[in-house]
């Protein structure tokens, strides 16, 4: 099986309009489309970690086949929010697809193509690629880094991860331009709800 971990307990700093994941499109908050799009692809486990307004952001997303943990620690950066998910995952999972709460624009069928590649390459972390070269969201791991995820600091993710060792990810390439486009200030949450 494949676990994914949404990363949802952020502070939304640049935005200025509130809780970023809260914002709607069409009555739809930010967070609950993105959820609904990872339900509806062929993960098997969903975690979502939450940290700022867990209970604002819970009566938004009721799911009873989701797993809820909650980030103490959010303030500590993007990390502990990654770790706090690894720690629920599944002993059976074979892989975490590590999917950030405030990225609505990617297509439940890329989330598949992302799953299949991974079943593909026998296993391995898949990094999904806009035109070949543009690295995006989400990236699935490995059961065999779990160990080296849990031993990430700060706010930059398991991107020192990717960076220093390049050879063990099989990059994919994705049509798909939301896998680069996430919402952070006003100015993209704007265009996000201009466009169908």
């Amino acid at each position: 099986m494949i676990s994914s971990i949404i990363l949802a307990a952020g502070q939304s700093k640049r935005m200025l309009l509130g809780n970023k994941l809260l914002l709607e499109k069409n009555n739809i908050p930010i967070i609950k489309t993105t959820l609904e799009k990872i339900k509806a692809s062929k993960v098997q486990e969903i975690i979502i970690v939450l940290g700022k307004d867990s209970e604002l952001i819970l009566n938004k997303i009721k799911s009873p086949d989701l797993i809820v943990s909650i980030n103490k620690n959010f303030n500590d950066g993007i990390s502990s929010s990654i770790k706090n998910g690894i720690k629920n995952i599944n002993s059976s999972s074979l892989g975490v697809m590590i999917c950030l709460g405030d990225m609505p624009l990617i297509k439940t069928s890329t989330y598949n193509k992302i799953i299949d590649a991974f079943y593909n390459y026998n296993n391995k972390n898949i990094i999904p690629c806009f035109n070949k070269n543009r690295k995006g969201n989400p990236v699935l791991f490995a059961r065999s880094y779990f160990e080296k995820l849990m031993k990430i600091k700060g706010d930059e993710g398991a991107k020192k991860l990717i960076h220093n060792k390049p050879n063990d990810f099989i990059k994919i390439s994705i049509p798909d331009r939301g896998i680069l486009e996430d919402i952070d200030n006003e100015q993209q949450y704007y265009s996000f709800i201009q466009n169908e």
